[in-house]
């Protein structure tokens, strides 16, 4: 009669999962970083607005900018006033050394100097402190790049031309290229969302996953080489078998993961929002709508209109084949982590025969590159990487997250992906019923396949004497 292989899976992922989440390690662990994130994340970004806030406060103190513009063409910087700096006041002078004689308040006032000594050259605009001032260089920086940015109104006075030829003048230039298809018809290509998002993906899922079974995989190691350090093992082995025994073991070490990395992740997303409930009075204290509207170019809204809007980026089946995918892509790591625990006899040997997962994540992830130097994603857009265990949850996730898939493909690369996870789960399984009775170093492929050719010719006598047995009976 044949054993059931799942058999008392159950019965091991419950005792595991419970002995993992009530331990004192994880219970404290998982804690501690909730807190951090709730509680951290809104006082660190408190503590940024607040350093930008007093910088804001310290540029508000100009009261008083005295103008030396040595250039030809006369202009009137009162404009400056209706584009920031409002309470500013500007009063020309004939050189920096008027000005400076005529300073009132020091604490409150800059000399501008606008000089040019070819005017085909350009503008040389420098910003001068007065003496024991208690203006910082960073409030003189700050003015500098207002003034800067606002120059168009300048140039317009001093070429005595109309706000529309200035408007025209200063525009910017976009470029682009697109190929055409048979019929003419331009053919959409990857916009930088897209090559950006195909760029920190793959490292992202590679550090989480990395990190996730470093975190883990230790610990999957050391509960399956439990029962080999006790003496718990024949009476395990008897009663359950080692398949069972591992898959109930990985599946509990992955529901233990996945739950303590989504509390963190829930509570990173909280502080960051409670984070924004305490700043945002102090973003749009005096600014009224149109302004804060204003604030944000009409390119970087719609930018990132569409990508949070969940009409092409971040859709909800994107987002929700991403996660499938990394939780199969940790089984599967996991997985190999399992054959490590397999073959070990003792715990000393985990730290050698780790190197299975790590190995096989760096090799996957150097497989992924994208050695075309004219497109700038990071991972190749052969089909087949799609498809291959290891390379497909670190192309996947931004395919899906970008759009770039159809719901068969996500299919196929989590089946695959799941299908293959399963069967390491069954050569570690085999391996750890070979090496029960295996004491020293982790064997060696070659010594491996020995052993497996013995133990099916041993199985193959044992059968042989059980069949003829019978006949004789």
């Amino acid at each position: 009669m044949k054993r059931n292989v799942m058999k008392g899976t159950g019965s091991v992922f419950r005792f595991t999962l419970a002995d993992l989440c009530m331990s004192k390690g994880w219970l404290l662990s998982t804690i501690l970083l909730i807190v951090i994130l709730l509680y951290g994340v809104p006082l660190l970004m408190y503590l940024i607005f607040s350093v930008s806030g007093e910088d804001s406060a310290e540029d508000s103190k100009i009261s008083s900018v005295y103008i030396c513009d040595e250039t030809a063409g006369e202009v009137d910087y009162s404009y400056l006033k209706e584009r920031g700096y409002a309470d500013a006041t500007y009063t020309a002078y004939q050189s920096v050394e008027d000005a400076k004689a005529a300073i009132a308040d020091k604490d409150e006032t800059l000399v501008v100097r606008i000089s040019s000594e070819d005017m085909t050259e350009g503008f040389d605009v420098v910003v001068y402190l007065p003496e024991e001032t208690e203006l910082s260089k960073d409030a003189a920086h700050a003015y500098t790049d207002f003034l800067v940015e606002n120059f168009d109104g300048v140039k317009q006075q001093k070429a005595n031309a109309s706000e529309e030829m200035t408007a025209i003048l200063s525009k910017e230039i976009h470029t682009s290229a697109t190929v055409l298809d048979a019929e003419g018809k331009p053919v959409e290509s990857e916009n930088m969302i897209e090559d950006l998002l195909l760029m920190i993906i793959p490292f992202f899922v590679v550090m989480v996953i990395y990190m996730m079974v470093l975190m883990y995989g230790q610990q999957l190691g050391n509960s399956i080489l439990l029962e080999k350090t006790n003496k718990l093992m024949d009476t395990m082995l008897i009663s359950i078998h080692p398949f069972a025994l591992i898959l109930g073991k990985l599946s509990a070490v992955v529901v233990s993961a996945v739950l303590q990395f989504m509390l963190w992740i829930f509570a990173g997303l909280g502080g960051f929002a409670a984070g924004f409930v305490f700043i945002a009075p102090s973003l749009f204290q005096g600014t009224s709508a149109a302004d804060s509207e204003a604030a944000v170019s009409e390119g970087a809204g719609s930018l990132l209109l569409e990508v949070f809007s969940g009409e092409k980026y971040f859709t909800l089946p994107g987002i929700a084949w991403t996660l499938a995918i990394i939780v199969v892509g940790f089984l599967l790591y996991l997985s190999l982590a399992s054959i490590s625990g397999a073959l070990s006899s003792k715990p000393e040997d985990l730290g050698k025969t780790n190197i299975i997962f790590v190995m096989a994540l760096v090799v996957s992830f150097f497989m992924c590159l994208n050695m075309d130097s004219e497109n700038m994603s990071l991972v190749s857009n052969a089909a087949w990487l799609r498809y291959f265990p290891f390379t497909a949850m670190l192309v996947m996730p931004g395919k899906l997250l970008t759009g770039e898939f159809t719901h068969l493909e996500a299919f196929l690369s989590t089946v695959c992906i799941f299908v293959s996870a399963i069967l390491l789960v069954y050569v570690a399984a085999m391996l750890y019923q070979l090496l029960v009775l295996y004491r020293g170093n982790p064997p060696s492929i070659k010594q491996l396949i020995a052993m497996i050719k013995e133990s099916k010719a041993s199985s193959k006598k044992s059968g042989t004497a059980v069949q003829e047995s019978g006949t004789k009976e």
